[in-house]
């Protein structure tokens, strides 16, 4: 076993040593580009990008997607607490 793996399981045990979690966030948006051949303007990938930033980090704490949409609209961020 290369060296490298066994000092990041020594290191970080509570993190696995794959990017699952990581592949799996782009993956929607990676599919989106493949059906649509991509985004005609940087305004539009821009945006999805921000979108989906925010769908994600929401997924990830338990927040509906409308909901941290409606928040972050409101200039609130769904990281806050509460």
């Amino acid at each position: 076993m290369p060296a490298w793996i066994s000092t990041r399981e020594s290191s970080a045990p509570s993190q696995g040593t794959h990017n699952n979690g990581s592949e799996r966030e782009l993956r929607p948006t990676a599919t989106y580009r493949k059906v649509t051949g991509g985004f005609r303007s940087t305004w539009g990938a821009d945006l999805y990008a921000s979108v989906r930033s925010v769908i994600g980090t929401a997924a990830r704490r338990g927040i509906g997607a409308f909901q941290a949409i409606r928040t972050t609209l409101q200039g609130q961020s769904v990281l806050a607490p509460g």
